[in-house]
């Protein structure tokens, strides 16, 4: 287990040395649309993250990773 920060810590490791990383955000964190923010500060809940593509559509991945080249 390393504790450290990932992009400083990677960029001293060699090339193809890793075979996979788990991260573990910070409990908590979210990530809202001003809709969203609106819902909360009257104190409605049921914030829902569904992608815009859900019905039928085309589904994408919502963009909460970091891709390392």
């Amino acid at each position: 287990m390393v504790h450290a920060d990932c992009f400083h810590w990677l960029r001293r490791m060699p090339d193809n040395s890793i075979a996979a990383v788990v991260t573990d955000p910070p409990y908590g964190i979210r990530e809202y649309a001003d809709r969203e923010l609106e819902q909360r500060q009257w104190g409605r809940t049921g914030i829902w993250r569904v992608p815009p593509s859900f019905d039928g559509n085309k589904r994408a991945p919502l963009p909460r990773f970091t891709a390392l080249d």
